[in-house]
């Protein structure tokens, strides 16, 4: 009976992890689109300081043309989409699969704590690393996707707030006002991985979850010490 159930457990934990694989595909998706866009920002940029000749294999005049801005605009719109589509299909399975995780592998690292201590034998510490070590790898992951894809976004914000602050004799003025709302656009529209709003997958969750594991790592220890 202990066998089956134990064959159960491992089974729903690899089905766990190939569903966690498959959101940090698409979250690499997503992060490689918005790197994209960022890069052509970045070459608009240049061609606006540098003149013509930045750019080597691409038309100045064309990546500083009002119909370019447009279509840059409408991409990262459409990222957006998929950004609150993705938010909206994975976002509670985001959050139990941190539950989860955060919960099974602090479990585990107390118990490799334990083995370390002497308390138990050695041979459980194999059982515990392959169980403890997978879940914080795909933690660590997955907030550094998450981590990527804001600063992403966030360039993205500085790249056009210096078009913007580099004005060109030029532009036509339907350039400069299309550039106002694709402004107005990035600062309101995140393109961000949150789980129902509970929480952002970046760095920030990461130095949270790792300092809350801590936190009942020595409330674990302490109750087994009593």
């Amino acid at each position: 009976m202990n066998t089956y159930i134990l064959v159960i457990y491992k089974n729903n934990l690899s089905t766990g992890r190939m569903h966690c694989v498959l959101m940090l595909l698409y979250v690499d998706l997503l992060g490689r689109h918005v790197s994209l866009l960022g890069n052509r920002l970045r070459n608009v940029l240049d061609c606006q300081l540098l003149g013509a000749n930045c750019i080597l294999d691409g038309d100045c005049n064309q990546l500083c043309s009002l119909e370019f801005l447009l279509a840059l605009k409408q991409s990262h719109m459409d990222l957006y989409h998929l950004f609150t589509h993705f938010n909206n299909l994975f976002g509670w399975s985001i959050l139990s699969t941190y539950v989860v995780l955060f919960t099974d592998s602090t479990v585990n690292l107390y118990w490799t704590q334990q083995v370390l201590a002497e308390v138990y034998d050695y041979q459980y510490l194999y059982a515990t690393f392959s169980v403890f070590v997978p879940s914080l790898t795909i933690i660590f992951v997955f907030c550094r996707c998450g981590e990527f894809c804001k600063r992403q976004n966030e360039l993205i914000g500085s790249y056009l707030r210096s078009l913007s602050c580099h004005p060109s004799p030029a532009r036509e003025p339907a350039y400069n006002e299309l550039l106002l709302e694709f402004i107005m656009q990035v600062e309101h529209n995140l393109l961000a991985i949150n789980a129902e709003g509970f929480m952002e997958t970046d760095n920030s969750l990461l130095m949270s979850l790792l300092a809350a594991k801590v936190t009942y790592l020595i409330v674990l220890m302490q109750f087994s010490s009593v």
